[in-house]
């Protein structure tokens, strides 16, 4: 196939930069980062309380927010909400 203009043009523009890539790409890491260290805060809190069965109950909650957060931050989840009619996008 001869590379032409028009195909040379579309490569150009849907490349990323370095500097459009990060910007995509930090807030993704820091919700990366911040998910789990919530559950080590809410340990450290509780873990203060003079019952035990408070850090049960904060292990428990952390494994369903966790568990919640990745399945619908999901590309598979976002891909079937964002299809209409015939899996198309909107």
């Amino acid at each position: 196939m001869k590379r032409t203009a028009a195909i040379d043009a579309a490569i150009y523009h849907s490349a990323l930069t370095h500097r459009e890539y990060w910007a995509l790409a930090i807030p993704l890491i820091v919700s990366t980062l911040s998910t789990p260290i919530l559950g080590v805060v809410a340990t450290a809190v509780v873990g203060r309380l003079t019952d035990s069965s408070y850090i049960g109950g904060v292990a428990v909650s952390s494994l369903i927010f966790n568990t919640l957060y990745w399945l619908f931050s999901s590309g598979e989840y976002d891909r079937v909400c964002g299809a209409g009619a015939g899996g198309q996008p909107r």
